[in-house]
């Protein structure tokens, strides 16, 4: 850095011309120092600055050879994270940055870390009444279009919808609740071999214990079974899957015959079954959707309970017939408990999942079909907290996932995250606010144009939420 003001990054030709690109607002992100930077296989320049950011504790830096510089990350967590990255940083082979810092860390003698390259994130639509308000998630249709459900529509109360999005965000609202029919739809949808929707709503209905609906593409619903409570089921907070054999599979939140949910299988003409009740010793409140592994049997959460407390949580298996088995209870003494998430099979025969947390955070963990559990990652609030969404295992090995409040000094919005197949935790966004809040239920999922899409319950110009596309760097 120049003592005679902000640092500088300049271009020199073979023959000697000399060419500042950019100049570093005095002030801010100024402290430069002078090693190279590093070409990126996206065709930017990587650097870092020793104190920029809003925490003044570091940031790495990508810039075009036009000037144009982006953030790409802030250094915020001294004690996690490091400080001062006066490093050259080094591409390696998976298309991470690496590099070291002077100070913070465990120690306060430095740390090394990683960093993903540049990604992008588009807001393609923002929700505005009547439209619907905290969309939880969207799936990806054969018509190519994406369809969802919001939770409220502006006559609140549970009123939620059901819509269509093109790719490039002209929203269709397809349907709105208004109670008979369901209300709250928290579960999202799924699309059957059959081509059409599938979801449940949390309440509403006859008795006001929610529905198991379909719909066509073109917003016709039909209203498949309707929950009466107790050993019939009692308050769905999941959706649907539909399972090898043509049937769907849920859970719902309360009901069963101890109360404390259950799941059931349904078939396509409305025949419902009940599989499996909880008592509270092999968990309690399941809020995840089921998945169904290559092994056939199914594998899901309960978010408490599970003999160990009432905020402790379970994973279970379960076959095709209604075999139980505990796999773990999560010991809120030393765990961090309460998964909420669904599921997801890695391409290591592992089941990946995550915990909303109780004393810290959240977690990511990797659990093995025969119950051994492992920590990846905990969360601070500076990378978000109450990771909700299930993980989404994209098509370059890698899990990405989205957590809610937390994630930036500024907003605390939430972030978008990867993990690598070898556990390595990466921040790839975070949300300020404007481009989307709170992404607590929307599940990311993969478009066919390799980019990831999803959405936000708050957030966006009108505070509604968001529907967004997002480029990872890679």
């Amino acid at each position: 850095m120049s003592s005679l003001g902000a640092a500088t990054i300049f271009q020199l030709t073979p023959d000697g011309d000399f060419n500042t690109i950019y100049a570093f607002p005095n002030g801010t992100d100024n402290d430069l120092s002078s090693v190279p930077l590093t070409p990126g296989n996206d065709g930017r320049l990587y650097g870092a600055t020793a104190s920029g950011g809003p925490p003044r504790h570091g940031t790495i830096f990508a810039i075009t050879a036009d000037g144009t510089l982006t953030t790409v990350f802030y250094f915020n967590d001294v004690a996690r994270e490091g400080a001062a990255p006066v490093t050259h940083l080094r591409l390696a082979r998976d298309g991470n940055f690496y590099g070291t810092t002077e100070g913070g860390g465990a120690h306060g003698s430095g740390t090394i870390f990683a960093v993903a390259p540049l990604s992008r994130l588009t807001t393609l639509h923002n929700f505005v009444d009547p439209e619907g308000r905290e969309p939880v998630g969207i799936v990806l249709a054969t018509d190519g279009k994406f369809y969802g459900a919001t939770v409220n529509n502006h006559l609140g109360l549970g009123r939620g919808t059901l819509f269509s999005m093109t790719p490039d965000g002209t929203i269709t609202t397809l349907y709105t609740f208004s109670g008979s029919d369901g209300l709250s739809p928290n579960g999202g949808l799924i699309q059957a071999s059959d081509g059409n929707l599938y979801g449940t709503t949390f309440r509403g209905g006859a008795v006001g214990l929610g529905v198991i609906y379909k719909m066509t593409t073109d917003g016709q619903l039909t209203s498949l079974y309707t929950f009466p409570g107790g050993a019939g089921g009692d308050s769905p907070y999941s959706g649907l899957i539909e399972a090898s054999d043509g049937n769907f599979y849920g859970s719902t939140y309360f009901g069963g015959l101890n109360n404390v949910g259950m799941i059931f299988k349904l078939t396509p003409d409305g025949g419902f079954t009940g599989l499996h009740s909880f008592d509270g010793s092999d968990g309690d409140g399941p809020v995840a959707a089921l998945l169904q592994a290559r092994d056939g049997n199914f594998y899901a959460t309960t978010s408490r309970d599970g003999g160990i407390g009432q905020v402790g949580g379970t994973v279970f298996q379960m076959t095709p017939s209604g075999g139980f088995t505990s796999l773990h209870a999560f010991d809120a003494s030393r765990e961090s408990p309460s998964p909420e998430a669904k599921l997801v099979e890695g391409n290591d025969g592992a089941l990946w999942g995550t915990t909303f947390g109780q004393y810290i955070r959240g977690r990511v963990f990797r659990i093995t079909t025969d119950g051994m559990l492992a920590n990846i990652h905990s969360l601070d609030n500076s990378e978000g907290d109450n990771p909700i969404a299930s993980l989404l295992l994209a098509s370059d090995g890698n899990l990405y996932g989205i957590t809610g409040p937390g994630g930036s000094t500024i907003a605390g919005a939430g972030i978008i995250f990867k993990v690598t197949p070898n556990g390595m935790f990466l921040i790839l966004h975070r949300f300020d606010g404007t481009d989307g809040a709170g992404p607590y239920y929307g599940a990311l999922i993969e478009g066919t144009d390799g980019f990831l899409y999803g959405v936000t319950g708050g957030g966006g110009s009108s505070g509604n939420g968001t529907f967004f596309r997002f480029e990872p760097g890679r």
